[in-house]
């Protein structure tokens, strides 16, 4: 994740090659590294966006949730204590 230009890559390792390179459509730019689960990328945004994407071998945005406004039921919680943000995915 490249979070200053909203770019996310998946590289296989083995072989050093870029699968896909794709830019994040979002309001923010991006800090930290995302937090992965369920075969899924969350990666949150600084204005408060989580943009869910599928961890396969081609993008594919499954999901974006704006936290700045209540999602009943997004199954995905985002708390900061002393500077840092941390997510719990039910």
């Amino acid at each position: 994740l490249d979070g200053a230009h909203k770019t996310l890559a998946c590289i296989d390792p083995a072989k050093g090659r870029v699968i896909w390179n794709a830019r994040l459509e979002t309001r923010g730019t991006f800090y930290g590294s995302p937090s992965a689960a369920d075969s899924k990328l969350y990666c949150l945004s600084r204005s408060g966006e989580v943009v869910v994407v599928w961890a396969g071998d081609r993008f594919q945005v499954l999901n974006r949730i704006d936290m700045q406004e209540p999602t009943p039921g997004a199954g995905l919680a985002i708390a900061t204590a002393f500077g840092a943000v941390n997510s719990f995915i039910n």
